[in-house]
């Protein structure tokens, strides 16, 4: 009689993505401290890291306010650059010239487990020139 023995192998994975959060607010107004509606602002990275995924736009609403609360997948990176642009020509009080900045990221939120925390840019006031 002969006898066989078969072997199991058991493997044990922790697989998860990292993901933290971040948020970035602020103002656009004109030289006169008046808001402006409907201005695009786009995040995007701006200290050479890799991280394709940050590329984030928004509208300005009537208070002239815009606001990014996004969950990512990494780490963002440590500086972004914004870029504001009026995409609406005349309307909402003139034409306005494109203007960017580099503003720093902060963490706000200690890491744990795949949460890598919780990440701020500062709040910005931007005040766009007329064409």
């Amino acid at each position: 009689m002969a006898v066989g023995f078969g072997m199991t192998q058991t493997s044990c994975f922790m697989y998860g993505t990292p993901e933290s959060d971040y948020e970035f607010k602020g103002k656009v107004t004109d030289e006169d401290s008046f808001p402006i509606k409907d201005i695009k602002v786009t995040v995007k990275g701006a200290d050479g890291s890799d991280l394709p995924m940050f590329d984030f736009t928004a509208t300005t609403d009537v208070n002239g306010r815009f606001v990014f609360e996004k969950q990512l997948i990494g780490t963002p990176p440590k500086t972004v650059k914004v870029i504001f642009e009026d995409t609406d020509g005349p309307d909402n009080r003139g034409e306005f010239e494109k203007d960017s900045l580099i503003v720093g990221v902060h963490q706000v939120k200690k890491a744990d487990g795949w949460y890598e925390g919780g990440f701020k840019s500062d709040d910005v006031e931007v005040y766009l020139k007329r064409k």
